[in-house]
């Protein structure tokens, strides 16, 4: 997509973020329209709107969509592989298991794992397909067709040769960390799905003891609620015994298994509906899930997406503003590197894959750009501890004291570690030092919930997103060889003028001259 211009104000560089998304908006239209095409297909149009009214509104399946990444590629395409193994299972035409094998080799060029759980749902799917002409031939079709879209990339690439080195998570979980992973549903969701499959079962057992208009919508649709629930399980299982230790995170386990929970969900929901309205008012199901999403507090208007704390357009321009000597190095946080490329033009590096040798060595203009260490204190919180120090504040001025809290918790870190250190932290009185603790502990409580339940938290106790990533990107290294006294760039860092932004970014400035100043 090219660069921003030049010369871009803040306001174009905001409307240039919008470029990276264009693509995930289109998929999250795919996943809405095959959402849509699953519940019709597996349990009629009005499960089909339920589902889609799901995917459309749910504040989780939007912040996944929404994201400049592979995650809505990832939800379209998993729906869409179960809509065509559904239909290859219970249609059976042979141009429906050529579309599973397309479908299941799109999926794994964006999200391999997704792809290989759904293999062994395909095959089961089949095998208990009732009354299915030819289907080993059908199925050997599906998977001819993935494996000419896949084999030959994986061959070439070397992926399954480099598979074999990466660390999977399933040899570091225990029972604990199991059940800590387990995807926080909304309580009401899940007590609604569980309460759905109970009474299908009981329904079941009952048989004609209980009423066919309460019984019917439940036991007639038992092949599809098995579909979900073996999808669902296939989807937990897979990611458990498959996934790398470093790709081990709730968010991603949730990723997992959206689409079948979601399927579950609308197919309960829908069944519920009919019961109740004995099948008179197809606008019942997608109704009742827009009420179970309004009572779980899964739909919110769009204001309460903030936008992110750190103020990267700030740190873009003044990358963008830098006239270095030739020959010159900008390094950044693991992760960050990429978005300042992307926004400045500069070929800004990762500096935690640099050696430290080299680092030393280098006598040309180095600049190294660190992200935003710790997370924002709300002003309300501001104003109730101000209270407990006999401090009136008003909201305006308790927002003034959080915004410099972002800059002033940075630089009390690096305060005597750098050479220079611009601008200096100012003293602190007793509600200040008070300030200071509540945004370490905040950071420090939500560094617990990123790494709980996953195989970093047995090995990790980063007290902020500093430590998180230097950890992160070590982690199977030698750790304790390249952290604290010993990461690489701690020489240059120390002899550094570091300018501690508003924000709370840090540019440490390593040139050899440091005129004119990196920051105004």
């Amino acid at each position: 997509c090219g660069t921003p211009p030049a010369d871009a104000s803040i306001a174009e560089l905001r409307r240039w973020t919008a470029v990276p998304r264009w693509p995930s908006i289109a998929f999250s239209a795919l996943f809405i329209v095959s959402c849509f095409g699953l519940g019709c297909r597996v349990y009629g149009t009005d499960a089909g709107w339920a589902m889609a009214t799901a995917a459309a509104l749910s504040n989780i399946l939007i912040f996944l969509g929404r994201q400049a990444r592979y995650y809505s590629a990832t939800l379209a395409l998993d729906a869409a592989c179960g809509l065509a193994i559904w239909n290859a299972c219970r249609r059976g035409r042979v141009r429906d298991h050529a579309l599973v094998g397309l479908a299941l080799g799109l999926l794994f060029h964006t999200h391999a794992l997704a792809a290989v759980v759904l293999v062994p749902l395909y095959v089961v799917a089949l095998f208990l397909a009732p009354g299915q002409p030819r289907r080993l031939a059908k199925g050997a079709l599906g998977g001819a067709v993935a494996a000419l879209l896949v084999l030959p990339w994986a061959w070439w690439s070397g992926f399954l040769g480099q598979a074999a080195y990466i660390p999977p998570a399933r040899g570091m979980l225990d029972l604990e960390a199991l059940l800590r992973s387990l995807p926080t549903t909304d309580p009401l969701v899940l007590l609604t799905s569980t309460a759905g499959l109970a009474w299908m079962v009981v329904a079941r057992v009952l048989g004609d003891r209980v009423s066919e208009r309460w019984r019917g919508p439940f036991v007639d649709a038992m092949p599809a609620f098995a579909f979900a629930v073996g999808w669902l399980a296939f989807s937990y299982a897979g990611f458990v015994a498959l996934i790398p230790a470093a790709s081990y995170f709730v968010l991603r386990l949730k990723l997992a298994v959206a689409v079948p929970g979601l399927l579950l969900t609308a197919l309960v929901v829908t069944a519920a509906a009919r019961a109740v309205s004995r099948g008179r008012w197809p606008a019942l199901a997608p109704a009742g899930m827009l009420g179970l999403l309004l009572l779980g507090g899964q739909v919110r208007p769009a204001a309460v997406w903030p936008e992110a704390r750190s103020d990267k357009y700030n740190v873009v321009r003044i990358v963008r503003s830098w006239r270095l000597g030739p020959g010159a190095r900008v390094y950044a946080s693991p992760n960050s590197h990429l978005v300042l490329t992307y926004y400045t033009g500069v070929p800004v590096q990762s500096v935690s894959a640099v050696r430290r040798a080299w680092l030393e060595g280098f006598d040309r203009d180095l600049v190294i750009v660190d992200d935003i260490s710790y997370d924002w204190l709300a002003p309300e919180d501001v104003v109730r501890m101000g209270e407990r120090f006999g401090r009136t504040l008003t909201l305006a001025q308790a927002n003034e004291r959080s915004e410099e809290l972002r800059w002033l918790v940075p630089a009390l870190d690096l305060d005597g570690t750098v050479a220079d250190l611009r601008p200096r932290p100012r003293p602190l009185d007793d509600f200040d030092r008070a300030l200071v603790y509540a945004l370490r502990a905040k950071t420090g409580e939500e560094m617990s919930k990123v790494v709980r339940g996953t195989p970093l938290a047995r090995v990790a106790t980063p007290s902020n997103w500093r430590e998180f990533w230097q950890f992160f990107f070590y982690w199977f290294a030698q750790p304790e060889t390249r952290l604290g006294e010993h990461l690489n760039a701690r020489t240059r860092l120390r002899l550094s003028r570091a300018h501690v932004l508003p924000g709370g970014e840090v540019v440490y400035d390593c040139r050899p001259r440091r005129e004119p100043p990196l920051v105004p």
